[in-house]
């Protein structure tokens, strides 16, 4: 397999260019998709979906989850 030389930072301005978004946003996104459907679609404790999502601690995934949604995955689930 052959090793592709690009750096960080030159693959995050092509994805800016790309699509518009930082790459850090489109993570955010797809973490915060996944993590919605998680909640509407299972009943898995909350703790077990942010270890899922690779968060080691349950209030820092509430914290998170909290300022980019407007409320906690808690309340989330029982809209």
């Amino acid at each position: 397999m052959r090793k592709r030389c690009v750096t960080v930072p030159h693959l995050c301005s092509t994805i800016k260019a790309a699509s518009g978004h930082t790459a850090g946003d489109i993570i955010v996104d797809a973490i915060l998709m996944e993590a919605k459907a998680q909640l509407k679609v299972t009943s898995m404790p909350i703790k077990e979906i942010a270890a899922q999502l690779g968060f080691e601690n349950v209030a820092f995934f509430n914290r998170f989850f909290k300022s980019h949604v407007g409320m906690t995955p808690r309340a989330y689930r029982m809209e």
